[in-house]
C-alpha cells in the first residue's frame, strides 16, 4: 500500500525500510552505511531529496548513490567522497558487492530481496573488513509482518515468510565455521525437541 507524508504517496514498505535504518542507526550508531536496493531507481530515490528519501529521518548524515549505469571515474568520485564523510550513507543496485575498498564501512542494509549467496556474501564482507576504530560490523535485514484484523502479533510471525532472512543467514554460513555449527546445533535441538544453547546467537545476531 501507500502512506501519504507531507502530502505526498509515498510506498508503504519505503517508508518501513526508512524507519528501520533510522532505529537501527540510533541504536548501533553505524557512522557509514551501505544499503542494497532492487533497482536503480529506488536506490536513487532513496538518498534522493524527495519524500522516498532517507534524509526525511537522519541528521548529520550526508547521503550518496552509485549506479553500474554511471561511468567509472564518476563513481569512484562519489566512494571518495563517502569514504572521507564523517558519517554517510550510500545506495546502491548490483554495483557494490564488489571491488570497493572502504573499510570504514560498519553496516549494510539490505532493504530488498537478495538471493544469490555470491552477492550476499561480498555484500556483508563490506561490513567485515577491518578498519581503525571499528569494532563491529552489522548486517540489517528488516522483516516486516502485516496483522490481519484479529489477528494477534504471533499469530502474523507464523504466517510470515523469513526466506530473505535465511539467504543472508545461509550466504554468511558458507563463510563461518562457528556459524554455521550454531545453526546445525539448533536444528538438532529442534529435532530433540530441546532448546539448546542460544548464546551465540544473542552475541552475534
Amino acid at each position: 500500500g501507500e502512506v501519504l507524508i507531507n502530502g505526498n504517496h509515498v510506498n508503504a514498505r519505503l517508508v518501513a525500510n526508512q524507519i528501520s535504518i533510522r532505529k537501527a542507526i540510533k541504536q548501533y550508531e553505524p557512522k557509514k552505511v551501505f544499503t542494497f536496493h532492487q533497482t536503480v531507481k529506488s536506490a536513487a530515490d532513496f538518498t534522493g531529496e524527495g519524500p522516498e528519501s532517507i534524509g526525511n529521518h537522519l541528521n548529520n548524515y550526508r547521503l550518496f548513490h552509485v549506479s553500474g549505469k554511471m561511468n567509472s571515474s564518476v563513481r569512484d568520485s562519489i566512494i571518495k567522497d563517502f569514504r572521507h564523510s564523517p558519517r554517510a550513507v550510500v545506495s546502491n543496485a548490483k554495483c557494490l558487492t564488489e571491488g570497493v575498498d572502504v573499510p570504514a564501512v560498519d553496516m549494510v542494509a539490505f532493504l530488498s530481496p537478495k538471493k544469490s549467496s555470491v552477492d550476499i556474501v561480498q555484500a556483508t564482507g563490506r561490513a567485515m573488513r577491518r578498519a581503525d576504530d571499528k569494532e563491529m560490523g552489522f548486517v540489517l535485514v528488516p522483516i516486516y509482518i502485516e496483522i490481519e484484523v484479529g489477528e494477534t502479533v504471533e499469530e502474523a510471525v507464523e504466517r510470515a515468510s523469513y526466506e530473505e532472512v535465511w539467504h543472508v543467514l545461509k550466504a554468511m554460513m558458507d563463510h563461518d565455521n562457528d556459524l554455521y555449527h550454531a545453526i546445525q546445533q539448533l536444528a538438532v535441538n529442534k529435532g530433540k525437541g530441546t532448546k539448546g544453547d542460544s548464546s551465540y546467537f544473542d552475541d552475534k545476531i
